[in-house]
């Protein structure tokens, strides 16, 4: 497990850059990624972060209330400070979550893209004394690693961001299945984990909007043997023969059910969850479909 690893890391340098190098240098191992540099957010830093830009905005389909954090929250949209935001970042328990970490991680995915649009809409990214406070504050809320960690470096990174549009920042968790060893508590990677870090090592993207033809057609033809196979197979159809709805970015089967044509993941429409067709595992949020549905916001653009 991830934090074993960091902790591991810790005792043997005693610092944070042990901890980060020592699972960066897994992270590589585990994925032939080469990664060189890191970025330690702990929820200090992410409360320091989220206060700099001003809060930000989150779409929540149910009341959440959590007493071990202190959150409670209204259905709807919702403008977070630091700490609240912190508190649905870190929430297990209570309502509007069913407890796992799966979940949690696709919220947390889903809070990440919400700060970086929130940036976005004030144009953070291209007003050099609001840019270079933005850097400053990251100096001082986050641990990072040397190669990065001046103001004019992540000055320079975050204006090399400044023409992307929120509807392109893209997070997905990687597939999973229950571990054998443990099947109600831990999980482990599924076979088609290797096929995402094989993605990432090549510099592709992993939305599958942008498979090409024949090899969307080849996995189709290879996934009729059993009932979840098949459930692929239409979700593979529905997304290269289905229209994307304009405003909750989904495309509805003939049997009703709402898959995300990025990743084929069919929608919970109770919370705008994507599960994975095959493991029914969570993989992230339909931010686009919650805003449409719930909170009646624009499509940023």
């Amino acid at each position: 497990m991830f934090n074993s690893i960091f902790a591991t890391g810790w005792n043997v340098g005693g610092d944070i850059a042990s901890a980060a190098s020592c699972t960066m240098n897994a992270v590589n191992a585990l994925t032939g990624l080469k990664l060189e540099h890191f970025i330690v957010v702990d929820f200090q830093g992410l409360q320091g972060m989220i206060n700099a830009i001003g809060g930000v905005n989150v779409c929540l389909p149910t009341d959440m209330k959590d007493d071990y954090t202190g959150l409670d929250l209204k259905q709807g949209l919702q403008h977070l400070d630091g700490t609240q935001a912190t508190e649905y970042a870190r929430m297990r328990h209570g309502t509007g979550t069913d407890g796992s970490d799966i979940m949690r991680t696709a919220r947390q995915q889903y809070l990440v893209k919400e700060i970086l649009t929130e940036a976005l809409s004030k144009n953070m990214l291209t007003n050099s004394a609001q840019l270079y406070r933005l850097a400053n504050e990251a100096l001082k809320s986050l641990n990072i690693s040397s190669g990065l960690s001046n103001a004019t470096t992540l000055a320079g990174l975050a204006l090399s961001l400044h023409n992307i549009k929120p509807d392109h920042i893209y997070a997905r968790t990687i597939p999973v299945v229950p571990a054998p060893t443990d099947p109600n508590n831990r999980v482990v990677w599924s076979n088609d984990a290797d096929d995402t870090w094989r993605t990432l090592r090549d510099f592709k993207p992993l939305t599958q909007q942008d498979m090409p033809t024949d090899q969307s057609n080849s996995q189709n033809n290879d996934s009729q043997d059993t009932n979840d196979q098949s459930q692929n197979t239409d979700n593979n159809q529905a997304q290269q023969q289905g229209t994307p709805d304009p405003a909750t970015g989904l495309i509805t089967t003939s049997d009703g059910r709402l898959i995300d044509p990025v990743t084929g993941g069919t929608v919970d429409k109770k919370n705008g969850m994507i599960r994975d067709p095959n493991t029914g595992q969570y993989m992230g949020v339909a931010n686009q479909y919650l805003n449409a549905t719930v909170c009646a916001v624009p499509a940023q653009k």
